[in-house]
C-alpha cells in the first residue's frame, strides 16, 4: 500500500507585482548553482542568458530581468524564465551590490523591473 504526503511550501516571495508575464529564455549551463532571485544577463554572442557580471563583457554586465525559477544547477543549457516586468524585493536579489551599482539598477528599470526595499501603504479599492 503506497502513502501520499502532502507538504505546504511557503513561497519564496521575490516577486510583489507581475505587470506582465515571465519571459522564457535558453539558460546557459554551467556547474555554479543559478538562485531564485539571480539578476540575468543575455551575452551578445550567442543570445543565451547567463548570470549578470558587473564587469562581465558581450553585455553580461546589463542586466535585463530577474530569474524566477528555482535554485538549479546543469552543466547543459535550459529554458528558464525571468519577470522583466514587476515590482521585486532587494534583499532577495542575488548578484547585484545596490549600494554600488546603479548602472544595474537603471537597467532594470528601463526593463519595467522595479526593485524595492518594501511595499509601504494602504490598497485602496473603489
Amino acid at each position: 500500500m503506497s502513502r501520499v504526503i502532502r507538504e505546504r511550501v511557503e513561497p519564496q516571495n521575490l516577486v510583489l507585482k507581475r505587470y506582465r508575464g515571465d519571459r522564457n529564455y535558453t539558460i546557459a549551463g554551467s556547474e555554479t548553482e543559478l538562485k531564485h532571485g539571480q539578476a540575468m544577463a543575455i551575452k551578445a554572442t550567442d543570445g543565451k542568458l547567463y548570470p549578470y557580471d558587473k564587469a562581465g563583457a558581450d553585455g553580461l554586465n546589463i542586466p535585463i530581468g530577474i530569474y524566477v525559477g528555482s535554485n538549479k544547477t546543469s552543466s547543459t543549457d535550459f529554458k528558464g524564465s525571468i519577470t522583466t516586468s514587476a515590482d521585486v524585493l532587494k534583499d532577495k536579489v542575488v548578484g547585484i551590490e545596490f549600494a554600488t551599482d546603479f548602472n544595474a539598477i537603471i537597467e532594470l528599470q528601463k526593463m519595467g523591473t522595479f526593485v524595492l526595499d518594501a511595499i509601504e501603504g494602504k490598497e485602496v479599492n473603489e
